[in-house]
């Protein structure tokens, strides 16, 4: 499997080379430089706020990959596991949704960001290559605070991994979950893409998913939610810059050390108006 070194560095300077161009990166991690059997926490521009989540930087086979599972969960958002977040941490999402720095953002223009697409990819498989019981995480979108605009849940049905997603209708509830995939092999690699299209307006943002380069599903942002439910904490919208790895729902102390291996996680900004 192809393997690739964190481009977090590379990336902020073809921002500020690039700023204009048509489509940015913001981050790339192959983990291959990152140190291994400890936490993710901390290396090229990860973060992993709680000590007692069951991840770390491994060596599978020769190839550097993050597992992480669902030994340990909790109901927190910001101390969860992130992917850089090169815009940093919006401290005040009611005057400031992109942080004062648009350029590391997508989302409808009252957000402030400089972006309207916004693609996250991440690859993954089952440790053990066989059912692990209980084992389940989630990965979004999100603004690097733990406002998510997608979502899909990776959980092992005993016969393969099932990929869920949740939609929101028009009045901000939620809708699901629905599956975009299942059965997917516990031995070999998978890819997942979720691609966000913001529109100024209500109700119209997209996210269209990818499985192993196949679109699966096409649905709204999570836009309405905030809207309806959340409109004080986020009146101009909430754009998004990282992916969110998160460790929530029933744990499954059984898959202590095990779990899934993540692998070439990548983000980018699309379409600068």
């Amino acid at each position: 499997m192809m393997n690739h070194k964190t481009l977090t560095t590379a990336a902020l300077i073809i921002l500020g080379i690039f700023g204009s161009a048509h489509s940015v990166p913001l981050s790339g991690t192959g983990f291959s430089d990152f140190n291994i059997g400890v936490s993710v926490d901390g290396q090229g521009g990860w973060s992993s706020d709680n000590p007692a989540w069951d991840e770390e930087v491994v060596l599978d086979g020769t190839n550097y990959v993050w597992r992480v599972s669902n030994a340990v969960t909790g109901g927190s958002f910001g101390d969860m596991p992130f992917a850089p977040r090169p815009g940093g941490i919006p401290d005040d999402t009611v005057n400031d949704p992109a942080n004062s720095d648009p350029l590391f953002f997508a989302g409808e223009s009252a957000t402030g960001a400089s972006f309207r697409q916004f693609v996250g990819e991440f690859s993954f498989r089952s440790k053990t290559g066989a059912a692990q019981a209980g084992l389940r995480i989630t990965v979004s979108l999100d603004n690097g605070q733990g406002a998510r605009q997608s979502f899909v849940a990776l959980a092992d049905t005993g016969s393969g991994i099932e990929v869920t997603t949740f939609d929101v209708d028009e009045a901000g509830l939620f809708i699901g979950p629905i599956t975009i995939a299942e059965n997917l092999s516990y031995t070999e690699w998978h890819t997942i893409s979720m691609e966000a299209f913001f529109k100024d307006g209500t109700n119209n943002d997209r996210v269209q998913y990818f499985v192993d380069g196949k679109l699966v599903h096409t649905g709204p942002s999570w836009e309405q939610f905030y809207r309806n439910f959340q409109a004080a904490l986020h009146p101009l919208g909430v754009p998004v810059q990282t992916l969110l790895f998160r460790l929530s729902g029933t744990l499954a102390p059984t898959v202590t050390g095990n779990g899934y291996y993540i692998d070439n996680v990548f983000t980018s900004n699309s379409k600068k108006q």
